[in-house]
This record gives C-alpha cells, sequence and structure tokens, in this order.
C-alpha cells in the first residue's frame, strides 16, 4: 500500500505506508466497520446462520399471521458484531462447525486471527431438552471451551486491578411468563448481600423485572414532557414562530426524548396508546 501528500500545487513522490491509524484516531471505527463489512462479503455460503420471518403489513400482535405461506419476509442472520467481538447464532452443532471455519477462513484474508482462547461455545437446548453436545467442535485444530455461564467478573477485574463497587451493583430477577421471579436474596459480592431491584435504568432505559418496557415507556414520557415544558413559552405557546418552525422543533426535542430507546421495546396496544395519546396532546397545546 502506498500513499501520496499533496502541498499546494506539488505531489510527492509514492511512499510505502507500514503502519495504521494510531492509538484514538477518530477514523478508526468508521474505517474498521468498513473492513469488517467488506469481510462479511468473503464469507462462502456454507456459514449459514438462523432464519429469522416477520411480517410488515400490520397485526403486529398476532404471531399467527407468521406461519403464512405469502407476505412475509426471511432474514438471514449470519453474525452480530460489535466493535471486534462477533457472536455467529446457528440451529445446528453441524452449522457450528461449518460456520467457524468461513468466519476464521474470511478474518484470514483480511489479515486479521481469530483469538481461540475467547472463542466460547454457549450451547442452549430446546424447552425442557438438554443443550447439544459441542464438544467435538474446533477451530484451527484446537477445541473449543463450551460454557454455561458468564465467566467471574469480579475475579476477572480484580486480576487487572480493578474492583467491583457493591453498592452499585444491583441484581434484576425475571421469572417465567406468568411465574414470580426467583429469590435471590442469597445472592452475595465479596461476602456483601446485592440489593434485588425490581427496575433500573442502564444506558438512558430502564429494565425491569416483569419484561415490559412500561417502566421505560412511563420514564421517556416524563423526559418528554420536561422537554416540551423546557420550550413551551419560547417556542410551541409562543405566537411568533411560524407552524413549521414548531414542527421541527418538537420533532428535533421532543420526540426524539420520547422514542430514545424505542427500538428494543416490546410494545402492547396500551404502550402505544399511551404514546400517541401524550403526542396528541402536546401536539394540541401546540396548533391552539
Amino acid at each position: 500500500m502506498t500513499g501520496r501528500v499533496v502541498t499546494k500545487n506539488t505531489i510527492s513522490d509514492p511512499f510505502s505506508i507500514t503502519t495504521g491509524l494510531k492509538q484514538g484516531c477518530v477514523l478508526a471505527p468508521t474505517l474498521f466497520s468498513l473492513y469488517l463489512g467488506a469481510m462479511i462479503h468473503e464469507l462462502p455460503d456454507t456459514a449459514s446462520g438462523i432464519q429469522l420471518r416477520c411480517r410488515m403489513d400490520g397485526g403486529l400482535f398476532n404471531t399467527g399471521r407468521l406461519r403464512a405461506r405469502r407476505l412475509f419476509t426471511m432474514f438471514n442472520v449470519r453474525e452480530l458484531q460489535y466493535a471486534d467481538d462477533n457472536a455467529t447464532p446457528v440451529d445446528t452443532v453441524d452449522a457450528l462447525h461449518t460456520t467457524v471455519s468461513a468466519f476464521d477462513g474470511a478474518y484470514s484474508r483480511f489479515g486479521l486471527t481469530s483469538n481461540v482462547g475467547k472463542t466460547k461455545i454457549l450451547a442452549q437446548g430446546a424447552p425442557g431438552q438438554p443443550p447439544p453436545d459441542t464438544s467435538n467442535v474446533c477451530l484451527r485444530g484446537q477445541a473449543l471451551e463450551t460454557v454455561e455461564e458468564f465467566p467471574a467478573f469480579d475475579g476477572a477485574y480484580s486480576r487487572f486491578g480493578l474492583t467491583s463497587n457493591v453498592g452499585k451493583t444491583k441484581i434484576l430477577a425475571q421469572g417465567a411468563p406468568g411465574q414470580p421471579p426467583p429469590d435471590t436474596s442469597n445472592v452475595c459480592l465479596r461476602g456483601q448481600a446485592l440489593e434485588t431491584v425490581e427496575a433500573f435504568p442502564y444506558l438512558g432505559s430502564y429494565l425491569s423485572n416483569d419484561c415490559t418496557a412500561q417502566k421505560d415507556i412511563d420514564n421517556r414520557i416524563r423526559a418528554a414532557h420536561a422537554a416540551f415544558g423546557r420550550l413551551s413559552k419560547r417556542v410551541f405557546l409562543n405566537h411568533d414562530p411560524n407552524l413549521n418552525t414548531k414542527i421541527m422543533v418538537f420533532r428535533a426535542i421532543v420526540l426524539s426524548t420520547l422514542l430514545y430507546g424505542s427500538e428494543v421495546w416490546v410494545l402492547y396496544r396500551s404502550d402505544i396508546k399511551k404514546l400517541e395519546r401524550f403526542q396528541q396532546q402536546k401536539l394540541l397545546r401546540t396548533f391552539y
């Protein structure tokens, strides 16, 4: 790989580029995303992934519509990447064999190397069935470890000179549908019992032990109401700005606050009505 430098009207001679971006360069995340995106196109068809079926023509709460023979869309999910980590979902052990080899080959062709020691298998069986046997799945001749749970984080933190904050560490226990959450009162960290909470904020959103988005939706409505109130006198209840300006501000400030994190919400009809009611009330105040 070679490059040239342009100075005013002069172009330098070609020179070899032997190093990449420096640590912390703002271009690194974008370029690495493009790099991995190109790598995905090198995957052979043997990297099967899993099939997801969806419909976009209404009937959000009628899952029986997904059993139709037409009017649905199939998605093939082969990779779930975040930075330099990658999760490859498959539905059979044979598919796991071929997919692991396919990804490792694609990485190698792009100058990357899979870390065998950090590559783990999390095998999940069908409801009521044991997980499948994955003991013979290998990567570059080395058997991959199959894990049953997350690693011991506190021990890992300690080995790197970090300490878990027991006071800020909470447990959010979620029961099966229609069942109460399990008892976690005896879970301890360094001899101290951890507090079990019904909901807690994480990355700006609320996670609840009832597996619904109601707590998060109520929190977003309060935040959007506060955002609307801060701009009421200057914008929404002010007769000087025209209607188009008010709508633009409403979408940019209030609506974006209301729908923050909505991509991961699992909504019920009551939740949708609650969001629509808030929007209608604020728009009526703006118009009249």
